[in-house]
């Protein structure tokens, strides 16, 4: 990895050079033609950058370039700039790349070059620029025409906008995997498959968010709150947290406050509040969160939540204490052997052997399920 540039920095990472690398051999088969593809992916690509870079430089946004293995990003940190001038920021890559294409073709065309046995390069350097400002402009995210259509749509729909852009991605990059497939660009299929994946992340991110998740107020009163967290001033984070969740009202930053809440009324074992505040959003809260809900659920005796809330956290870090709410839990509701199930899964996580003289497994003590738990510990 390197870096330079003052006004704008630039940072190259050594998966951009492996990956230009991969393309100029697979294009060339020959040590003289990678580093030439490389030569020209790197220029192309930095080029291409340098036009979204330089466009929100001139809004008055502090851009960074960051070339990684598949392309490059542009960060424009700083003030927010209007959805027009953001339109004109990303559009400005493909321009420069379109202008990379001119030039190209344009000493291709000189007579003195044209009749050299070097013509190839200048033809190759245009006509590559030419391509990928094509596929570069397809509606499809990340992609730069992915990103124009996102614009679009919140210009017209507003932030439900950027749910319909990330749908139309997902079709065009499905389109583009079965149609590069079946002219047999492997390659290229492959590529825009990884474009499919992301796009359909995009879009269980998106379909979770609320209009006030793109307020810069919101955002800003959020980390404060979390740094008031930080710093154990819970009553000024709790001041904020509410009025960010009164706010919002559903989205990304509605959950966030939400469960932010719903930690700080379990530690004051108000555990209906935490129920209250976490079942409506249960899909959408961090394993943390689960964990607390899964709890409070079993305090105010929603016995079937509590064993579904177990089922999810065991996915990911099983708990003796969880496991055990889930025995009880499933004696509550008459399913003795999924009760017994996790109670060994309690067992063998280390909770204390005494549970199992709990008043609550009365009912499975005939039960040679229970018996042979009983046995084993």
């Amino acid at each position: 990895m390197f870096e330079f540039g003052k006004s704008i920095p630039v940072k190259v990472t050594w998966p951009f050079f492996v990956v230009a690398a991969l393309i100029g051999f697979l294009n060339s088969l020959n040590l003289i033609g990678t580093l030439f593809w490389i030569i020209v992916i790197f220029v192309s690509v930095l080029i291409h950058e340098y036009g979204h870079a330089l466009t929100s430089k001139f809004f008055g946004q502090r851009p960074r370039i960051e070339l990684i293995a598949f392309g490059g990003l542009t960060y424009p940190e700083g003030p927010k700039i209007s959805g027009f001038k953001e339109f004109l920021v990303i559009l400005a890559g493909p321009m420069a790349s379109l202008a990379l294409s001119f030039l190209g073709f344009f000493i291709f065309a000189l007579p003195e070059v044209r009749s050299s046995p070097y013509a190839v390069y200048p033809f190759l350097f245009g006509f590559v620029n030419a391509f990928w400002t094509v596929v570069n402009l397809l509606p499809i995210l990340p992609l730069d025409g992915g990103q124009l259509m996102r614009v679009i749509c919140q210009g017209i729909f507003g932030f439900r906008g950027y749910m319909i852009s990330a749908g139309i991605s997902i079709f065009f990059a499905a389109s583009a995997v079965v149609g590069f497939f079946f002219i047999g660009q492997l390659f290229l299929g492959i590529i825009f498959m990884f474009l499919l994946f992301q796009g359909i992340e995009i879009f269980k991110q998106v379909r979770r968010m609320g209009e006030s998740d793109f307020s810069e107020e919101v955002r800003k009163d959020l980390s404060q709150a979390e740094l008031f967290m930080a710093e154990h001033n819970l009553a000024e984070a709790e001041k904020l947290y509410k009025k960010i969740k009164d706010h919002a009202k559903e989205g990304f930053c509605f959950a966030k406050a939400s469960e932010a809440l719903a930690k700080m009324a379990s530690m004051k074992q108000d555990y209906k509040e935490v129920y209250s505040l976490l079942n409506p959003i249960r899909s959408q809260i961090s394993l943390d969160g689960k964990k607390i809900l899964l709890k409070a659920s079993f305090e105010e005796k929603d016995y079937p939540l509590t064993i579904e809330m177990a089922s999810i956290v065991f996915q990911d870090e099983p708990g003796p204490i969880e496991a055990l709410l889930a025995a009880k839990a499933g004696v509550m509701v008459g399913e003795n052997e999924l009760a017994i199930q996790f109670l060994r899964v309690a067992l063998d996580l280390g909770i204390d052997k005494t549970v199992i003289d709990d008043p609550a497994f009365q009912k499975l003590r005939q039960d040679p399920l229970f018996q042979k738990v009983i046995l084993e510990k």
